[in-house]
């Protein structure tokens, strides 16, 4: 062994071997004076993210705060230099007074590279300085070129807020009801079996824009006070007058200055509309914007509006935006005066209006034309003209001819001879032109609203049903499952004579050989039932006889859950033959399902039918000797019957306390030391002896 007093004398060497000591490790110290050089910003920004607190704290502040630089390169080096500073927990009040500095620069350049810096800090953190100095440029600024940058930066402002609510609530999608606000199930199915069904919701509406348009107004990080209103739209404004030509806007400034306004309109809400407003009429006066916007008021109708357009016999957006709707739909749907009377000669040349402007029309003109049920339904039902309700029919009509539906007194005519033409008023038109522009997914989406908007209207639609089995049998999957979401709420809206055809057509995808077309209808399936059931009770056999059909439910393993959830629905339909005995016997087959989840469903099931059977029925005491009889099984057996337990002491204590509590003590003075899931159990118990002391006292639940 070395001992301390031979290693004065030992050799030192850079070769690691026994007797030596490896050589001092050489301290690299870093500069104390620096001199900033041309070109050094540029990777000051960049490396001050990656080399962290030290590096930031010695070389790059005092770098950007050094008197003697470009000001022009240090102003556009700060934004991320301030959030490295930031991430690393350093005070960035020097930078803010640099900033401030840069933003008050005689130099035009220098103040760009300013307002840009503002967006980069709002854009990585949420922090009140951007909004501060944002609306201080906002204010003081009258050159265009900056005002450019500071429009540019508008979005980045709300970046935070929209990124935190992303995933947090998702509005109606893919079919899911316009007319209705009640929800479907709360159950998370597993991500692998949801993949295909999330790709089908993001094609359900525009992407682009439709992330700004699902967040309230509560969590932003600007506070839209009307001050803000006014001072951003004023900078919109000064923008595009600040180029001499208002009608040749060049694309960019014109996508910028769009998604600007979009987020105003986020950050506005329904309370403060008025103070936008004006700013989209500016816009829709220039024809450089018509195209960009036009993409863009179904996506403000919907934000406008109540969630899920829950009446359209009431305007969804406030009062402020009714003229501005109006101007945006006199704006784009021109109809010639001839074609606005009410007459069918008039309708023809409405339909082949349409339909030309669908030909001719770009993406974004498509996608209002498509979206128009969602912002008829945005206004009140005496603003809806009837050349708009027109229109809307045409467009749905045009599907059916892209499709080749042959319809009796329809108002186009199929070229014989020529199957990819068709005659509208004299007129031919290509079917497929007409197909691609058509975006089929976007019309099953708003086919709901838009039915409820004729019924409301009193406009006789010959053709909705028809179109409604066209989109509900097309030969798009997409299309199918959008159908089978907003299936539920047609049996209202066609009326009783139509409930036994929408009764085949559930059945029909019930059995739908795509799993996500079926499972769109078994998370609705008595919702349906129950609809169908108020317009015609007959029908009531016919429609609940597949929900004990165990081929369908076993599909997927998550169907099951969906079957349990709805139980207690089913034991409400009291003009169901042998109800009672159905829900039980359907409830004993799921609590010993493979899956947790379904077996965690149908315990809380049977706890709610458990509390609204009468005592004295057979099946209801064979359903609770089979909770009971859980308390003797396997863990997995008496975790099923915690879960009654917990579900039976909030619904009903008394049966609680009469039936569950001592299995429940038993469950709880279980020995638990040595299998992991026997333990989980055993804790759980203890945590619901815990919730029955505070209940009833400590005498009732742990007793002794």
């Amino acid at each position: 062994p070395v001992l301390p007093s031979d290693v004065g004398n030992m050799e030192v060497s850079h070769i690691p071997r026994y007797g030596t000591l490896p050589p001092p490790e050489e301290k690299k110290k870093l500069p104390s004076a620096i001199r900033v050089v041309g070109g050094s910003m540029q990777a000051l920004e960049v490396l001050g993210t990656v080399l962290g607190r030290d590096f930031l704290q010695r070389i790059a502040l005092p770098c950007v705060l050094a008197e003697r630089i470009n000001l022009a390169d240090a102003a556009q080096a700060i934004g991320k230099i301030y959030a490295a500073s930031l991430s690393s927990g350093l005070s960035t009040s020097k930078l803010v007074e640099r900033l401030r500095e840069f933003l008050l620069s005689p130099g035009v350049d220098v103040r760009c590279h300013a307002v840009q810096s503002i967006g980069v800090i709002a854009k990585h953190h949420n922090d009140f300085h951007a909004q501060d100095l944002a609306l201080l440029v906002a204010r003081s600024e009258v050159h265009p070129q900056v005002l450019d940058r500071l429009v540019t930066c508008v979005p980045d402002l709300f970046a935070h807020a929209i990124k935190a609510k992303d995933g947090a609530k998702n509005s109606a999608a893919g079919g899911s009801s316009p007319l209705s606000s009640r929800g479907h199930s709360k159950v998370n199915t597993p991500p692998r079996l949801t993949r295909r069904r999330q790709s089908l919701e993001g094609n359900t509406s525009s992407q682009d824009m439709s992330n700004l348009l699902k967040n309230s107004v509560d969590d932003h990080f600007i506070r839209a006070s009307p001050e803000v209103v006014s001072l951003f739209c004023r900078s919109i404004i000064s923008v595009v007058e600040s180029h001499s030509d208002s009608s040749n806007v060049p694309e960019d400034c014109v996508k910028r200055c769009t998604q600007a306004a979009v987020a105003l309109v986020r950050s506005v809400g329904r309370d403060r509309f008025p103070e936008i407003s004006d700013l989209f009429r500016f816009l829709l006066r220039s024809p450089s914007f018509r195209d960009s916007l036009a993409g863009h008021l179904h996506l403000i109708c919907r934000f406008l509006s109540p969630p899920n357009f829950s009446d359209v016999s009431v305007a969804g957006a406030p009062p402020a935006a009714h003229a501005l709707i109006e101007a945006y739909l006199d704006a784009f749907l021109v109809v010639p005066d001839a074609a606005k009377a009410s007459d069918s000669n008039n309708l023809l040349a409405v339909t082949l209006w349409t339909w030309q402007s669908l030909i001719d029309a770009s993406g974004r003109m498509t996608t209002l034309l498509c979206q128009l049920p969602l912002i008829l339904a945005a206004l009140p039902p005496k603003q809806r003209r009837l050349e708009w309700l027109c229109v809307l029919q045409s467009i749905y009509h045009a599907f059916l001819a892209a499709r080749g539906v042959i319809v009796d007194s329809a108002p186009w005519e199929y070229m014989e001879g020529n199957g990819e033409c068709c005659t509208v008023n004299g007129e031919t038109v290509s079917l497929g032109s007409l197909s691609r522009q058509l975006q089929g997914v976007q019309l099953a989406y708003a086919f709901p609203a838009a039915a409820a908007i004729m019924k409301q209207a009193g406009v006789d639609w010959l053709l909705s049903k028809i179109v409604h089995q066209a989109l509900s049998e097309d030969d798009d999957a997409k299309l199918r499952w959008t159908m089978a979401r907003s299936l539920h709420v047609f049996p209202a809206l066609f009326g009783p004579n139509s409930a036994r055809g929408l009764a085949d057509q559930m059945l029909r995808m019930l059995h739908d050989a795509d799993l996500d077309v079926a499972e769109a209808v078994h998370k609705s399936y008595l919702e349906f039932a129950d609809a169908v059931r108020a317009q015609d009770p007959s029908l009531v056999d016919k429609v609940t006889e597949d929900f004990t059909n165990s081929s369908l439910w076993s599909r997927r393993l998550h169907f099951a859950i969906y079957q349990a959830e709805q139980l207690i629905l089913l034991l409400h339909m009291r003009d169901v033959p042998d109800v009672d005995n159905t829900c039980v016997s359907t409830a004993i087959s799921l609590l010993s399902a493979e899956t947790t989840e379904v077996r965690k469903q149908a315990a809380m099931a049977s706890a709610s039918i458990l509390s609204y059977l009468p005592p004295t029925l057979e099946c209801r005491k064979r359903l609770l000797d089979t909770l009971l009889q859980c308390s003797e099984g396997t863990c997995r057996q008496k975790q099923t019957l915690l879960w009654a337990c917990e579900q039976m002491l909030i619904e009903n204590p008394e049966i609680f306390k009469q039936h569950f509590l001592a299995p429940l003590k038993q469950i709880a003075h279980m020995p638990a030391t040595k299998v992991k899931s026997r333990s989980l159990v055993h804790n759980y118990a203890w945590v619901l002896l815990g919730r029955v002391n505070e209940k009833f006292g400590r005498e009732v639940g742990t007793g002794s």
